[in-house]
């Protein structure tokens, strides 16, 4: 009888092994690493194909181009300690990225941003957010690290976690691309390629 069940066991625990193989690979054929997907499209073609078919039922919806959410608002600083608003900045494409000198995958990308930002300037605003505890990282060790390898972007700090909290950030680096209209079209979390950096100013910036 134990013989028996120990086989039962063991078949189920092959067919769940078995059916989660499956569903990974079905998975990993469809997620791109280092790719930014623009937010205002769906992310299922058949869905995005359902939404516009006449025959589903309904009127057609008008195509009145691509819709995206607005970016949430929130107070920062620079260094001297001077209050700003991300809505400040409305009206012109905005790359705004949370980083902190202590982390790593933030350094690594750092420099893509250094040189994207001077080539994009004056036409796309970088807000290089610093999140400056008071603890793990301040103003003054984040604006030291800056100086040191010569950074020429913007960098503002998020003293109050007022952008962490707005944004939901639990993990840096994270990377939101916001069209001059304010809306957000492409969201990233984790170290991007200058690839990577381009396309998804491209969304709010086509150049």
């Amino acid at each position: 009888m134990n013989k028996r069940k120990t086989l039962i066991i063991l078949l189920v625990l092959a067919l769940v092994l078995a059916g989660a193989y499956i569903a990974y690979g079905r998975l990993s054929g469809k997620v791109q690493p280092d790719q930014i997907p623009d937010q205002s499209q769906p992310a299922d073609p058949a869905e995005k194909a359902e939404e516009s078919d006449p025959s589903a039922g309904g009127e057609e919806p008008e195509d009145t181009g691509p819709e995206r959410d607005p970016a949430p608002d929130f107070v920062f600083t620079d260094a001297e300690g001077v209050e700003y608003r991300l809505s400040d900045f409305f009206g012109t494409p905005i790359v705004l990225n949370f980083w902190a000198s202590w982390c790593g995958p933030c350094r690594n990308e750092l420099p893509e941003f250094d040189e994207a930002s001077g080539e994009l300037s004056g036409k796309v605003q970088f807000i290089m957010m610093d999140i400056a505890d008071g603890a793990s990282e301040t103003v003054g060790t984040g604006s030291d690290f800056i100086a040191e390898n010569g950074y020429g972007f913007p960098v503002f700090y998020d003293t109050s976690l007022d952008g962490c909290r707005a944004y939901g950030i639990s993990a840096i680096p994270v990377t939101v691309f916001i069209d001059a209209d304010g809306n957000i079209a492409a969201q990233s979390i984790g170290s991007m390629s200058g690839e990577t950096l381009r396309q998804g100013i491209a969304l709010i910036y086509p150049g």
